[in-house]
């Protein structure tokens, strides 16, 4: 019997763009690919067959938990019935990438028998993949720690998916004229996750006043650019805003090192380009994950970490300059970022589902 894939995701890009990598592969291999996604709305079309599923946040009690109840209970009998017809047809696997925007799908595949696999991003697994670990299939991760916190489930190290779209390796100097950057200045790229981080941004923004001859590319996020511009405008001698990137490709085939949140993504994304980066975890993550990949990404020799409490103009700029003074340095950090990168983890999360 020909089995369906069922990709679950929602939320934000951290667990969208991993689901597509994963969809991408699984079309590679001639298989139909139907998203059901939860969550807010996503602004970016998704390329294949998708199915909007109702979720609810459930924190404390109040109006807007009730609320969140009431949508999380449509959305199972939405994910019940969709699965159901699905399954009198043919068999259906469910991949879900762990956010809360999966929970009633989950549901819905525990209540009808579906057998499902988790995509954890981050160190520490989040916990819709903490509560459906167990009975997963498996559970595939980016990091070897994440093992130990899941203790009795199927945990596989496959390295987290990046999209084709931003895979793409482009020389140095073609990817710099793409962007119209400058070609032969050290470039710095400054990111902060999907949705931009609007702190992590403004300090590099006036970092750059201390290090003219460094050019700097800063992702502010759609909601923080029009702020940030009116500080010293779209351009400068040494830096350019962009609201939002949509060659990431290119961008981090131009960076010589990164300034970045550290979401999975990112890391993922860093490491497969062998971009040298300083990562300042967002403080408010929580169970404060993101400080727990840094420092992973850290202990492996691929990064350098800044805490947000200690982060400054001054403090980033003097960290950057010390960076790129020692290009050795530099070398070892990319080595190691390549050791940890996973370029086939899409591929081998695919096979893996195909035959467990």
């Amino acid at each position: 019997m020909e089995t369906k894939f069922v990709i679950s995701t929602g939320g934000t890009g951290g667990h969208i763009f991993p689901a597509l990598a994963v969809a991408e592969a699984l079309a590679d291999r001639g298989k139909e690919v139907i998203i059901l996604l939860g969550g807010p709305k996503f602004e970016t079309e998704l390329p294949y067959r998708a199915l909007r599923i109702r979720s609810g946040h459930l924190h404390g009690i109040s109006l807007k938990t009730a609320r969140g109840l009431l949508n999380l209970l449509g959305g199972i009998f939405e994910a019940l019935s969709f699965l159901r017809k699905e399954k009198k047809e043919r068999e259906v696997k469910l991949i879900a990438t762990g956010s809360y925007a999966t929970l009633p799908v989950l549901i819905a595949a525990n209540l009808l028998s579906v057998k499902y696999y988790l995509l954890e991003q981050n160190l520490l697994p989040g916990t819709v993949t903490s509560l459906f670990a167990g009975r997963a299939r498996a559970v595939f991760g980016s990091f070897e720690g994440t093992q130990k916190y899941l203790r009795g489930a199927k945990y596989i190290r496959t390295g987290n998916p990046i999209r084709k779209r931003v895979r793409a390796h482009v020389d140095r100097i073609t990817a710099r004229r793409e962007l119209g950057l400058p070609e032969n200045k050290p470039l710095v790229l400054v990111i902060g996750g999907s949705l931009g981080a609007r702190n992590l941004a403004k300090k590099a923004l006036w970092a750059t006043e201390f290090l003219a001859e460094v050019f700097f590319l800063i992702q502010t996020g759609m909601r923080n650019f029009e702020e940030l511009k009116a500080i010293k405008g779209e351009r400068g001698e040494n830096f350019r805003l962009m609201p939002h990137i949509e060659r990431m490709d290119l961008a981090y085939s131009s960076a010589d090192l990164a300034v970045s949140r550290a979401g999975g993504g990112a890391i993922a994304e860093l490491a497969y380009h062998g971009v040298p980066s300083i990562l300042v975890p967002f403080p408010e993550a929580k169970r404060n994950h993101q400080h727990l990949n840094a420092r992973a990404l850290h202990e492996v020799g691929g990064a350098l970490v800044i805490e947000e409490s200690e982060l400054t103009p001054e403090s980033l700029a003097t960290a950057l300059q010390k960076l790129l003074d020692n290009p050795q340095k530099l070398e070892t950090m990319r080595k190691a970022l390549k050791n940890f990168a996973a370029p086939e983890a899409a591929l081998k999360i695919v096979e893996i589902a195909e035959e467990l």
